[in-house]
């Protein structure tokens, strides 16, 4: 069995999600506590600027900074891409630090490199 795509338009991508850090640590305190055996958990950082550099990078929310599980080359891609600037990071949360999975940056969609 094989699917076929009958047509296919141009995806246009909407807006990026404008939560604020305290809505989103409190859905992921929710989302743990109906199901405290899943690791991971989706986090938005609605307001992030990267901070760090060589193995120890994070991002500043403007309330404290969060660890990040990233390798040097992503990094460094994420940080030419956002210029210092303050955008939105998605990513996968495991109690200690942040993996971040996408940003929306004023160029377009960040992702990381092992996902390109």
């Amino acid at each position: 069995m094989r699917a076929l795509v009958a047509a296919q338009e141009d995806v246009v991508p909407g807006p990026w999600p404008s939560g604020e850090a305290t809505a989103e640590w409190q859905g992921m305190a929710q989302r743990w506590s109906c199901n405290p055996w899943q690791r991971l958990q989706p986090l938005l950082v609605p307001h992030a600027a990267l901070a760090g550099g060589q193995d120890d990078w994070r991002v500043d929310t403007g309330t404290g900074q969060l660890p990040l599980r990233i390798g040097a080359e992503s990094a460094w891609l994420l940080a030419a891409q956002t210029g210092g600037h303050v955008v939105p990071v998605f990513g996968e949360w495991d109690g200690m630090r942040l993996t971040p999975l996408t940003a929306w940056t004023r160029d377009g969609l960040w992702t990381h490199a092992s996902f390109a």
